[in-house]
């Protein structure tokens, strides 16, 4: 099988789509990355580099920098990446290959590549922010469209009876060891005390982190740790730094983040500033499901719903407090650690990617 996939992040962030094609047999894959601003610091273009086995990963080419984003211009782009397209495919002696889409600005693709076999709108996120007619065409010629939350599922079924739903999900092998225990913790959490709530994951320019702030301000005794990189542009970095319970432990392997999620004894999630309320629950979620933790998750009410019996949602800073206070008494009675790990079970990649290549395989797309 020939996938050639335009993706709206760069290959080393696009977890969904790597582990929901990770089963799929003998697929042979061409990823192309978007083109990047010329000072950005992810400017690393890509000709034809292997980042897997059965990956060739591409940059897009440049655009010329514009105050206007026309129709006409629109076109040229499109005209432009697919004649790159085309021109990789060509040396890579791919005939017909199926397309998958990301993000309603590549519809202009679906007619400059019109020797694709096929074509899967895969939908992760909640693109409000582009025209509504350009999700609707991509929509509409899609072979079958994946939805990645309820939400989405919903309003792309205006446009397409083949709309099936395909939440994130977790390595759940690697992460369920976070419920166990390791005979010992990572040397730069055992310097932490309990309580410890604890974040695994990034921490970008926007990750709004005045809840953990207003919370490790009023409780001292609390000891709050953050497992990832951490943008120090982030006008709340220097302020929790200040703090004697915050602890910023940096980037660690992906095989050693369940030792430490298996000391947090709660776990908190956070939302950008730049981003409208996510409809789509990260993997960072369904990680810690997996531990069997308590969960707290800062939400502006989207996400209210996903496993409300387990997960509790703050919408502003003090209901976070409030909300971390009650999980610690939760925590010592373990009430539905083993319900959170169920979730997690039923999330694990591998299954996810079994049931993507049975959904292209009933479509005719395999």
């Amino acid at each position: 099988m020939q996938i050639v996939c335009i993706s709206y992040t760069l290959w080393d962030r696009s977890v969904r789509f790597r582990m929901l094609t990770q089963t799929i047999p003998n697929a042979e894959i061409l990823f192309f990355e978007p083109a990047q601003p010329l000072l950005s610091k992810y400017r690393r273009p890509r000709e034809g580099a292997k980042t897997a086995p059965n990956v060739t990963a591409f940059t897009l080419p440049a655009s010329v920098p514009s105050g206007e984003e026309g129709a006409a211009r629109i076109a040229q782009r499109s005209r432009k990446n697919a004649a790159y397209i085309r021109r990789c495919m060509l040396e890579h002696a791919f005939d017909e290959p199926v397309l998958w889409l990301t993000c309603p600005d590549q519809a202009g693709l679906i007619y400059e590549l019109s020797e694709a076999r096929g074509l899967v709108y895969d939908c992760d996120r909640d693109w409000q922010g582009f025209p509504f007619d350009w999700e609707a065409a991509l929509a509409e010629e899609a072979d079958v469209v994946v939805a990645a939350a309820p939400s989405i599922q919903s309003r792309l079924r205006q446009f397409s009876g083949n709309v099936v739903m395909l939440p994130n999900g977790v390595d759940y092998p690697l992460f369920s060891q976070a419920a166990g225990t390791f005979p010992s913790l990572p040397t730069d959490l055992q310097r932490v005390f309990s309580p410890i709530f604890g974040y695994l994951g990034e921490v970008d320019d926007f990750t709004q982190l005045s809840p953990v702030y207003r919370a490790a301000s009023q409780h001292p005794e609390w000891n709050f740790v953050f497992v990832g990189p951490c943008s120090r542009r982030n006008p709340g970095f220097s302020q929790l730094s200040r703090l004697t319970n915050v602890f910023f432990l940096g980037e660690k392997s992906l095989s050693t983040q369940p030792r430490y999620l298996s000391g947090f004894d709660v776990c908190f999630s956070l939302v950008s500033e730049q981003m409208e309320d996510p409809a789509v629950a990260p993997e960072q979620l369904y990680q810690y499901l997996a531990s069997g933790k308590p969960i707290v998750m800062m939400t502006g009410g989207k996400l209210d719903d996903f496993y409300r019996e387990v997960v509790s949602a703050a919408h502003f800073d003090a209901e976070f407090v409030v909300s971390c206070e009650a999980l610690l008494e939760e925590e010592h009675a373990q009430g539905h650690a083993a319900l959170r790990i169920h979730y997690a079970e039923g999330a694990d990649w591998q299954q996810r990617s079994r049931q993507l290549y049975q959904i292209l395989d009933a479509n005719g797309l395999s």
